[in-house]
């Protein structure tokens, strides 16, 4: 890229260690950032830093300043690399960094914007580089800090950072505003049926609906048990175009009935798995993968098979039903 420098981030950058608490006074009362105060978005989180009294002495050498990095160089999990970076953008108050962690200063910010940095140790962290720059003790992850200042780092003119840096800034604001309106559309929907439930249920006098247990209104029925990928009792060679549905995991997702897969089994097949048979209106729960998914066997489906994946709950016992709930009547089972 034309007008763009690199080098590596020792170069152009001040490696500080993290603060220990130390027990020679005097002391000071400062706010302690540790690695719980990052996300993984690279943004720092103030909602629960750490106020301890410190020696003074160590903390004048590591006082936060506005523009400074603060890196996660140990912690991490077994599925969670460290190398974590945010950005201390405070201008007010007393703040240090914890042990766990170092803070990277910029020397010459004129020609490297601190918030450039940033965005691009962020990309180091989040595209995987920091995985090979680490070492395992104890369970916890170390960051190997030679080899991270070793990273190359590549940028343009000082205008250039700034223009990158907006751009970036409002594309992540347009990923978050999207992110937290997707997520509170899903609680609105799950309080609007929530709300639902209650108003059908407070509709009537509790004293008045029979409790009864599942088992007395409807048979259930496991799937068939194989192995292999359809197992001993049904191959994968054995389905055909068109015959008797098999139903899976895939058919109950979301709380409804999906049919984007399809399987079938010839009618001499089904003989021999007869007893795993569905029928429409019967309730299908996933009881391995995802558990807990229902979804309601339609109609356009007259017969059909599950497999182990589910268990098939037939409420053909209790369809016949007069209007008054205290006169519930369940009607016999059905043969299967």
């Amino acid at each position: 890229m034309q007008d763009w420098k690199s080098k590596p981030l020792g170069d152009v950058t001040q490696f500080i260690n993290g603060l220990w608490k130390g027990e020679e006074p005097p002391f000071v009362h400062v706010g302690v950032i540790r690695n719980t105060n990052f996300t993984k978005e690279g943004a720092l989180d103030d909602r629960d830093i750490a106020y301890l009294d410190v020696e003074t002495k160590k903390f004048q050498k590591r006082r936060l300043q506005f523009g400074d990095l603060i890196l996660e160089k140990s912690g991490g999990g077994p599925k969670q690399p460290v190398g974590r970076v945010v950005l201390f953008d405070k201008t007010e108050g007393d703040f240090s960094f914890s042990n766990f962690t170092a803070a990277i200063r910029v020397l010459d910010q004129s020609a490297l914007d601190p918030r450039f940095l940033h965005k691009y140790l962020h990309w180091v962290y989040v595209s995987g580089r920091t995985e090979a720059l680490q070492s395992h003790s104890t369970g916890i992850r170390n960051l190997n800090g030679d080899a991270y200042k070793a990273i190359e780092v590549a940028y343009p003119s000082l205008p250039e950072q700034c223009r990158i840096v907006a751009i970036l800034d409002e594309a992540f604001d347009a990923i978050a505003t999207a992110s937290a309106n997707t997520e509170r559309s899903l609680q609105n929907a799950l309080d609007f049926a929530g709300t639902g439930y209650r108003t059908i249920i407070e509709g009537y006098e509790r004293s008045s609906w029979p409790i009864l247990q599942v088992a007395t209104l409807a048979a259930k029925h496991k799937g068939s048990m194989r192995t292999g990928p359809f197992g001993s009792q049904l191959l994968h060679s054995e389905f055909v175009n068109e015959g008797i549905a098999v139903l899976g995991i895939d058919n109950a997702v979301a709380n409804e009935f999906r049919w984007d897969r399809r399987r079938y089994i010839t009618e001499e097949k089904y003989r021999q798995l007869a007893r795993y048979r569905v029928q429409p209106g019967d309730v299908l729960i996933t009881i391995m993968g995802t558990c807990g998914r229902c979804a309601v066997v339609p109609d356009d489906i007259p017969l059909a098979i599950n497999t182990k994946h589910l268990c098939c709950i037939t409420l053909g016992v209790c369809r016949a039903f007069t209007a008054t709930p205290t006169e519930w009547r369940p009607r016999q089972s059905q043969q299967r």
